[in-house]
């Protein structure tokens, strides 16, 4: 397992690292304090990628401060 802190600078996107780590992994875990919609946009497809090769992907989501939208739950199950 790699450990790795992303910095979102010009050279080093969020959405690229993440791409690189999804596109590369077989098991996949994602914990975030709240998710939305448009959060999830870019990433879906390649999640969708992952499971369709085989890959297990798993989610955990805040629901503190009534910041994760319901809809982008839904899109995920």
């Amino acid at each position: 397992m790699t450990t790795k802190l992303i910095k979102n600078t010009a050279s080093e996107s969020h959405l690229k690292v993440i791409s690189e780590l999804v596109n590369s992994s077989d098991e996949i875990n994602i914990a975030a304090a709240f998710v939305k919609l448009s959060g999830i946009d870019d990433l879906l497809p390649l999640l969708k990628k992952a499971i369709d090769r085989g890959a297990v992907v798993k989610i955990i989501a805040g629901r503190h401060f009534a910041l994760t939208e319901p809809d982008a739950l839904w899109q995920l199950f």
